[in-house]
């Protein structure tokens, strides 16, 4: 049987990089975001907030070991989590 921690890990950590690269990229706002999620996906929190909530540093260090892991892009961290 698989961890329960690395299935959240593994589904949780693409979702907020993800969310990230968005805002990054300029498509969106870090605000409409996390509005589209909570009001469109009737999540509690959108995804920046809970990246912010976690700890950036942690999202980083675990996104790191699953691209060590299995090096998958969407694994990847964002220059945005070295400053």
């Amino acid at each position: 049987m698989v961890d329960a921690a690395f299935i959240v890990n593994a589904l949780l950590i693409p979702y907020l990089l993800n969310a990230i690269r968005m805002v990054e990229s300029g498509a969106t706002t870090a605000t409409d975001v996390d509005n589209a999620m909570r009001l469109r996906c009737a999540h509690p929190m959108g995804p920046l907030a809970l990246a912010d909530l976690i700890g950036l540093d942690t999202v980083a260090s675990i996104a790191e070991s699953l691209h060590r892991d299995f090096g998958k892009q969407d694994h990847l961290p964002r220059h945005c989590f070295a400053e």
